[in-house]
């Protein structure tokens, strides 16, 4: 392991953008809301990737592909296999798609790291012009 790797640990994931019911039900209360970011602001992945970044399930990660970059909220899967992640669909997940707001038919080669970079609020992503 490099001494980069080591002050700056990073996780490569095969990244999936899906519906989920969380994100459904939040997006029915309304896009501009807290619930709604809560459901769709975030990356999950398994407990063992998050350990690899020294990350804390709630806590900012960054998730960067060749689209580009976005902070979120770190939560775990249990159910998913290492290397593997997914973002709920949403204008986070918009952020690092290729053509942001279809959902990729298939994984995207992704970059998780620790930030403390803030994911983008509610209110600001939704006002922004």
């Amino acid at each position: 392991m490099s001494l980069m790797e080591l002050l700056y640990p990073y996780v490569n994931v095969s990244l999936l953008v899906v519906r989920t019911t969380e994100q459904g039900k939040a997006s029915m209360e309304g896009k501009p809301s807290e619930l709604y970011a809560d459901a769709v602001c975030c990356v999950y992945m398994s407990k063992a990737d998050l350990e690899k970044l020294g990350v804390k399930e709630g806590k900012a990660v960054e998730v960067s592909t060749e689209a580009g970059s976005v902070a979120v909220v770190a939560k775990v899967d249990s159910e998913l296999h290492e290397g593997l992640a997914y973002m709920p669909v949403g204008p986070w997940a918009n952020a690092v798609t290729p053509v942001g707001g279809e959902v990729p038919p298939k994984a995207i080669a992704a970059t998780v790291k620790k930030t403390d970079k803030k994911p983008m609020d509610v209110d600001k992503l939704f006002s922004a012009p």
